[in-house]
């Protein structure tokens, strides 16, 4: 099978060049991107309702309006300073933005990542959550706005002073860590544990979803009772654990039908259902389509 379309930093920066804000607010070189200020970005860049698979590390502040997408199957609305962070191995699916929307961000390759934080992991980066929403203070949008414009002017008058890169880049890495750290200390503990255990919950879900599907077995895994994780992730999300499953088999699926060439039942046989005829009414089930008219629509869109 093909590996899913990923919207790279340099697919990114070819639809910048194609929508005419690649030189004056988009900056991409060896493994580093960064958007400044840049209005209808997501439009520019990326289809509405289509899922994407990012392989690197990418870092954003609304600066002004709203947008909604989905992350790794959780939906965030998020509206001016919050601060986006998305790991590599996230799924993300781009679901609307208001007219007046505004972003300023930077995505970095594994490398160039590894490279600024000098081998020191931060506590936001550590893959127990590959991605998230935090709302900062005002001080700490002032704070990120200050340091994004620094780096962006840095990029354009030294583009090769590595070290000063790395420098800010770390400045950056680190206030968002802060500003993850903080409020993970101010929320309440009952809420926390909760928050905790959904949150190991998904990120297994993502990882195991296209060939487990028994609740029992995301149990096992976390050393609780299919009672109690039930109950958590209903009391925190609203939703039972089985939707939940669900919809990363769903994006799973939708997945490989859009980025590869694969059969229906070859589809099916790697998501383990015992027979395509099963595995068609399931995605019609939850998708409101047959899997051949998903990809059949997708086709006619791109």
């Amino acid at each position: 099978m093909k590996q899913p379309n990923q919207l790279t930093l340099d697919t990114v920066y070819n639809h910048a060049t194609e929508a005419g804000f690649a030189n004056q607010m988009y900056y991409a070189h060896d493994g580093l991107a960064m958007v400044h200020g840049v209005n209808h970005f997501f439009s520019s860049v990326a289809d509405v309702g289509q899922l994407y698979l990012l392989q690197d590390y990418r870092l954003g502040l609304v600066l002004r309006g709203k947008v909604k997408n989905r992350l790794n199957l959780v939906e965030y609305e998020v509206g001016e300073g919050a601060v986006v962070f998305v790991c590599p191995g996230s799924f993300v699916e781009p679901v609307e933005s208001s007219e007046d929307f505004i972003i300023e961000g930077i995505g970095m390759s594994e490398e160039v990542f590894k490279a600024a934080v000098g081998g020191m992991m931060p506590e936001m980066f550590n893959g127990h959550q590959k991605a998230g929403v935090y709302q900062t203070t005002p001080e700490q949008q002032q704070l990120l706005e200050d340091l994004f414009c620094m780096l962006w002017k840095m990029l354009q008058s030294e583009p090769d002073n590595e070290r000063s890169t790395q420098g800010m880049l770390l400045a950056i890495i680190a206030t968002y860590d802060h500003i993850f750290a903080h409020q993970k200390q101010v929320a309440a503990p009952p809420h926390t544990a909760a928050r905790d255990i959904f949150d190991r919950f998904l990120y297994l879900v993502n990882t195991h979803c296209a060939t487990e599907r028994r609740l029992q077995f995301y149990a096992d895994k976390m050393c609780i009772t299919e009672r109690y994780l039930s109950t958590t992730i209903r009391q925190v999300s609203g939703a039972t654990a089985k939707e939940w499953i669900n919809r990363g088999v769903i994006t799973t699926a939708k997945v490989m039908l859009r980025q590869s060439n694969n059969s229906i039942s070859e589809v099916s046989n790697a998501l383990h259902f015992p027979n395509p005829s099963f595995f068609c009414k399931y995605f019609r089930r939850l998708a409101g389509c047959a899997p051949r008219e998903y990809r059949e629509g997708n086709k006619q869109q791109g």
